[in-house]
């Protein structure tokens, strides 16, 4: 059962100029105006068929209320939507929705359990800052925030809340100069997410888990753990949850990308979920803009060489550490490329550099040193190393 505002404050608090400004991008027409009493508005629903709306002007007169609650019953009609979500969408006049909803048991009369809805508003949080983090680089694990993450999350605001099942209302508001433009930045997030959802919700027939190549698309997409213990956070929110995500926006806004707008998951999904989350956080390829800068610039080696000594420059991802306390030389693994070929490369480090490595492995940044670079039983080591340090550039 839908919601009939009848708050004669609500009504009156409404802007004829912003109704006149929604109808115009919804497709409306207006056809003529009453001196400053009120607007006429029409518009083709079905072929012949054409709604007729009376946009009153004057918030002064006595029947102000009344003609703008036929306004919103006209509006609620012809969108199929709640007159909450059009007073929403009136009150953020260019902006992309974003509704999460939670199903299940536990929900009475629109209301949730507080620890239910606590947990739910913080895996939201974390799902668009992994969204947002994506977009400015695809990786298999975040650590830390882009700048453009953090702008993206203040911007973002919190809408009321729908009837029956109980949906949180993300708001991701828009510039009116670019929001058409390729480079908008808040389109890309949210293009970002409902890519992502669809590819978790076709994970278990696609076997992303398993699958190399599958997966490595769903990172460029936006897959990333982060992404995924967002959503396990939210499916464990009850013991059998419905979660359904729709994608709306205030304005007549174009989704040309081959991606659905709503995407449901349920509980049973759960453990593909944490499979995935589990194969990025072991992720040991190498991404995006970091992938590209990974360089070897001295001597090509060959394998076919029983030794081989050079003295090289090592650019590469840190994938995984080795050492035992004490002084001995510990061990750092790094990913590099080598006649065009990803290849790794054991590089023997001390104290102070294998600290960090760690440092450059938390930030998904590469390591950069120079050293005598061996080839033995098959392995590439790097030893008597210098320089060793974070590659910022």
């Amino acid at each position: 059962m839908r919601t009939t505002i009848r708050d004669i404050d609500i009504l009156k608090s409404i802007n004829p100029l912003e109704v006149a400004g929604y109808l115009k991008t919804q497709g409306w027409q207006q056809q003529s105006q009453i001196n400053d009493i009120a607007s006429i508005w029409t518009l083709e629903v079905y072929e012949g068929e054409i709604v007729e709306i009376l946009l009153p002007l004057n918030s002064d007169f006595r029947d102000f209320p009344t003609r703008m609650s036929e306004v919103l019953q006209n509006l609620e009609i012809v969108e199929h939507r709640s007159q909450l979500e059009i007073i929403n969408n009136l009150k953020n006049q260019l902006a992309e929705i974003i509704q999460i909803s939670v199903n299940h048991a536990e929900i009475i009369n629109g209301s949730i359990p507080i620890s239910q809805g606590i947990q739910l508003f913080a895996s939201a949080q974390k799902l668009m800052r992994s969204a947002a983090s994506s977009a400015v680089e695809p990786r298999p694990y975040f650590k830390g925030s882009f700048s453009e993450v953090t702008d993206y999350m203040q911007k973002l605001r919190l809408g009321h809340t729908k009837e029956g099942s109980y949906v949180l209302t993300i708001i991701s508001p828009l510039q009116v100069d670019n929001y058409q433009s390729e480079d908008c930045f808040e389109r890309k997030v949210t293009k970002t997410l409902f890519q992502a959802l669809n590819i978790i919700s076709l994970a278990p027939e696609q076997n992303l888990s398993e699958r190399e190549d599958i997966l490595d698309k769903a990172i460029e997409e936006g897959v990333s753990a982060n992404l995924c213990a967002a959503l396990s956070d939210m499916i464990n929110t009850a013991s059998e949850p419905n979660l359904s995500f729709n994608l709306t926006s205030t304005k007549r806004i174009e989704h040309t990308s081959n991606f659905p707008l709503e995407i449901k998951l349920n509980k049973q999904i759960l453990p593909v979920i944490t499979e995935v989350q589990n194969k990025l956080n072991s992720r040991q390829a190498t991404w995006g803009k970091k992938r590209k800068n990974i360089q070897q610039d001295t001597i090509v080696l060959s394998l076919s060489s029983p030794q081989t000594l050079v003295r090289s420059t090592i650019t590469g991802l840190v994938i995984k550490f080795e050492w035992f306390g004490g002084n001995e030389k510990a061990k750092v693994i790094v990913i590099t490329m080598i006649e065009n070929k990803e290849k790794e490369v054991i590089i023997e480090v001390n104290r102070q550099e294998y600290l960090i490595a760690f440092e450059a492995n938390l930030d998904q940044l590469p390591i950069i040193c120079n050293g005598r670079l061996i080839e033995t039983n098959e392995q590439l080591i790097l030893k008597d190393v210098q320089n060793f340090s974070i590659s910022r550039k």
